[in-house]
């Protein structure tokens, strides 16, 4: 990674609350991206084939690059706006997101997935969604 993009990025630190009232926002845009990433991989797996001296063949694989980077451009505007959020994309498939907060003076990810009706679950940075245990005294 570029030393200087790696030195101005700081993690947005969001609270239980915080990070529990954006859940129906990060759902939508889950769920855009997901939908987003499956027209990619579709476009991505078309092969087309350019004859010299057939102009439509060329016209047809402009309006296939056009379309495949519009796509492209509004899946990573999606995840700009996720990212704005606080939110860490974990797996795109499952829908897991991480928020980094602070409990007892460290770093922590609030964990959620994707259909989880609220914010329950959290676990240590060096951790992963398997090791995430349950947050006591808050939500449901």
């Amino acid at each position: 990674m570029d030393d200087s993009l790696e030195r101005n990025y700081s993690p947005k630190y969001v609270s239980w609350e915080q990070a529990e009232r954006q859940l129906p926002k990060i759902a939508r845009l889950l769920e855009e991206l997901q939908v987003l990433h499956e027209a990619l991989d579709l476009l991505d797996s078309i092969e087309l084939e350019v004859e010299d001296d057939n102009f439509e063949n060329f016209s047809q694989v402009t309006r296939f690059n056009k379309e495949f980077h519009k796509l492209s451009y509004q899946f990573f505007k999606k995840l700009e706006q996720l990212e704005k959020l606080g939110c860490v994309l974990k797996d795109l498939n499952l829908g897991i997101v991480d928020f980094f907060s602070r409990f007892e003076g460290r770093d922590v990810f609030l964990c959620w997935k994707q259909g989880e009706e609220t914010l329950q679950h959290w676990h240590e940075v060096d951790e992963g969604f398997e090791e995430r245990r349950k947050i006591i005294g808050v939500g449901k």
